[in-house]
């Protein structure tokens, strides 16, 4: 306990020089009384001690995991295979692909064909149907089980739509897609593997690269296929084909995808820096403060004395003062200021490249008459600014002019960029049902997507 004593001695002193005749009449000297504020005594409080951030648990890796399966469920896929169907085969190793991965995983479904065809449609243009968007793995499984090979479809479409699912992930996530299909085209007016090494081409230009595991399944070698399996490889290690001639060797297909997919998802994640919440262990100490006291003294004197004192001074004084003034002469000296003006800057422009536009591939959002398309293009150099240009039989030239639009650096769906880019198909008889678009900028035109035809829509031959 801290006590002090403060004691106060007041003297009353009075000096007088130069003045006589001064009278002073003194009284008894008082002892006043002393108060000091804070009469308690002072507590210091520390700050408290900081508490711990309790880590979160962290995220389970396979929530961070996204797959797309691809399956093919075309009138094709009636064609025989190992004592079965190619669709036996196909569906069976979905779902026991599906059952091998991650339970925790988010899990869609893009199926060809699956439905019952329109009578005359062409299969180059028969969109994929995307039947679950990163759903359970028990509900895809129930979905791939429903499924029958019926309709038409498009291989290249199908994996440029499961391909869109994957580039609108976070850069968090850990893609990857699965597909299973046969050797053999739907579309009979087009090298669809070849459009597919197309797409490998364009994804490696762009800077595309995610994991993809192709399943083709045919009783025997289909040699362009292979070929061009090992030419993909080629272009991205990210790309991997099994050729499944029967049973045995597509469960061990079955069991490749499965292994490499677990190496692919272990090796991703082993190489991206930790994510979790970072864990707070340490402890604040306090510093050590000096508490400092600033007492209040009240004087509270027991006895009252008043002074009383006369001053007579003897003498006034009088006092001149004369100022003189003094004048200094203080010579300058001039200063020369010195300005020194730069020399200018020699200015560097620079002129962006040109844009070059590549139309790649549609994806129909519609049926029928006047359906909407959205366009898949390539830009390099800089930003395009101009317009798509659709035209059927029955347009000039020319055809219809979309408003102004700027086509971004990259590969993308002109949706992405805006979502009133999304085109659409006039024709209304059927003379008309047939369109061609091309993008046009600066005065130069990109390639032309031609032969597009709204889904449901038939030409007689």
């Amino acid at each position: 306990m801290l006590r002090k004593s403060i004691v106060i001695i007041l003297l009353i002193s009075l000096f007088v020089t130069g003045c006589t005749g001064a009278g002073v009449t003194p009284v008894q000297k008082s002892e006043p009384t002393v108060t000091l504020i804070p009469s308690a005594t002072n507590t210091f409080t520390p700050p408290p001690t900081a508490t711990n951030i309790q880590p979160s648990t962290p995220t389970p890796i396979s929530n961070a995991v996204y797959y797309v399966i691809v399956l093919d469920a075309s009138e094709k896929m009636k064609e025989p295979f190992a004592g079965g169907t190619k669709w036996d085969a196909a569906r069976g190793a979905a779902e026991a692909i599906v059952k091998g991965l991650e339970p925790g995983a988010k899990y869609s479904l893009v199926v060809i064909g699956g439905s019952s065809p329109t009578e005359g449609l062409d299969p180059c243009n028969e969109p994929s149907v995307a039947l679950s968007t990163f759903s359970s793995q028990k509900k895809i499984g129930g979905q791939i089980a429903q499924l029958q090979p019926a309709g038409v479809g498009s291989i290249q479409a199908a994996y440029a739509l499961a391909q869109k699912q994957l580039e609108g992930l976070s850069r968090y996530a850990i893609g990857a897609l699965i597909f299973i299909t046969s050797s053999s085209d739907t579309c009979d007016r087009r090298d669809e593997w070849a459009d597919l090494e197309k797409q490998f081409d364009f994804n490696a230009d762009a800077g595309i690269d995610f994991y993809s595991e192709i399943v083709a399944l045919d009783e025997t070698v289909n040699a362009a296929v292979q070929s061009l399996a090992i030419r993909a490889g080629n272009i991205s290690g990210n790309i991997n084909f099994q050729f499944p001639q029967n049973d045995e060797m597509l469960r061990e297909a079955n069991n490749a995808v499965l292994a490499n997919l677990a190496d692919y998802v272990n090796t991703t994640v082993a190489t991206r820096p930790t994510e979790s919440p970072l864990v707070s262990s340490f402890t604040l100490t306090p510093r050590t403060v000096t508490p400092t006291y600033t007492p209040s003294i009240t004087p509270t004197p027991s006895l009252t004395y008043t002074p009383t004192i006369t001053l007579t001074p003897s003498v006034t004084p009088t006092e001149t003062i004369t100022t003189t003034p003094s004048i200094t002469n203080t010579p300058v000296t001039p200063t020369i200021t010195s300005t020194w003006t730069p020399s200018a800057t020699p200015s560097v422009t620079f002129t962006a490249s040109p844009p070059f536009v590549r139309l790649l591939s549609v994806n129909y959002l519609s049926r029928g008459v006047g359906c909407q398309i959205d366009v898949r293009v390539q830009v390099t150099g800089s930003p395009a600014n101009g317009n798509f240009h659709v035209r059927n039989a029955g347009m000039d030239a020319e055809g219809i002019a979309s408003p102004p639009m700027t086509l971004q650096v990259g590969s993308d769906w002109i949706s992405s960029f805006n979502i009133n880019y999304l085109l659409t198909l006039p024709g209304d008889e059927e003379q008309y049902y047939m369109h061609e678009i091309w993008f046009e900028y600066n005065g130069v035109e990109s390639n032309r997507l031609k032969e597009l035809i709204c889904p449901g829509l038939f030409i007689p031959q």
